[in-house]
């Protein structure tokens, strides 16, 4: 099955390192008139939001791999494949032995080691709203959907051995295949998620208050449509800035991940409080985009997703 790239904030902390830290957004007293954002400011709404985009596949694809599927009972696949525990309570509320719309369950995690990373503490509650039946295998033959609310509990994640990420709150996830359009989807909607996370130098902290993100990628011709709408308040390093995003138009391009392509397509606006808002409109290359820094249409300038934080394509 094909998601895309296994990262959680890695990629996000470290691109935030790079830039210094906060990227010297600071917050402006309320009332005072709308300023210009920096370039640096520019810089670290611009990874943020990257980052983010990379942390929403880590939680699609954590989803998937804690669905359980019965066999003389309910069980999880050894998804702890170095070390540690992942156990699984299930309940059955129709009592059918199946797994169906209405049933719950807890994985409570304990220094267990996946693809993803090490899960070292605290749990995921799931209540399942679509399934299928062919579970626990999904391939790219069959149609298939899997949506769940996950509720996270102080869900630490550790990846690389450098980076921990301290997870917590409520998102809707929903998973899809479909044969005859050769479309997987992935889609997350929340209004309340916690991300703390720490490299050992640079402390961050991501409160989300709206999510809604929506992602399609078409086998067949090998393109993908991206929408990352999203509002939400971070801090880095103890400085802390409120800002939301609309992905509108929406970003498209050829390829499935970072190493296959970059929006060729589409459009970002992104408003810090107290700032003039910035756009973001992706470049036919793949390979640049413009940046209207005061949003007047006057002052765009072109630069590269690389300069941004995000690998030029392969």
């Amino acid at each position: 099955m094909l998601t895309l790239k296994n990262l959680s904030l890695l990629l996000l902390v470290g691109l935030l390192t790079a830039c210094g830290g906060g990227g010297g957004v600071n917050n402006i007293v309320p009332g005072t008139v709308l300023k210009t954002p920096s370039v640096d400011q520019l810089k670290t709404a611009a990874r943020i939001y990257l980052g983010t985009t990379e942390a929403y596949d880590a939680l699609v694809n954590t989803s998937l791999m804690i669905v359980p599927h019965y066999e003389a009972g309910f069980k999880l696949d050894d998804i702890c494949s170095g070390s540690g525990t992942a156990i699984l309570t299930y309940h059955d509320n129709d009592d059918n032995q199946l797994l169906t719309k209405g049933d719950t369950y807890q994985v409570a995690f304990n220094k267990c080691v996946t693809d993803l990373g090490t899960f070292e503490s605290g749990s995921i509650n799931s209540s399942i709203e679509a399934i299928p039946l062919i579970m626990p295998s999904l391939p790219d033959s069959a149609d298939w959907k899997i949506t769940q609310t996950l509720s996270l509990a102080d869900l630490k994640l550790t990846e690389n051995g450098t980076i921990t990420t301290n997870n917590n709150g409520k998102a809707t996830i929903t998973v899809e295949n479909k044969v005859a359009s050769q479309q997987y989807h992935s889609s997350i909607s929340s209004s309340y998620l916690n991300m703390t996370s720490t490299n050992g130098t640079n402390n961050m902290a991501l409160a989300f208050n709206l999510v809604n993100f929506d992602y399609t990628y078409n086998r067949n011709t090998q393109t993908f449509k991206m929408d990352n709408d999203i509002n939400m308040l971070y801090s880095i390093n103890g400085v802390e800035q409120e800002i939301s995003y609309l992905t509108d138009p929406l970003f498209s391009g050829t390829g499935s991940d970072l190493g296959e392509g970059l929006p060729t397509a589409g459009q970002l606006i992104m408003n810090l409080v107290d700032y003039k808002p910035i756009t973001l409109i992706a470049q036919a290359d793949g390979q640049h985009v413009s940046v209207d820094i005061a949003d007047d249409g006057l002052n765009a300038v072109l630069m590269t997703w690389a300069s941004l934080g995000l690998a030029t394509a392969q």
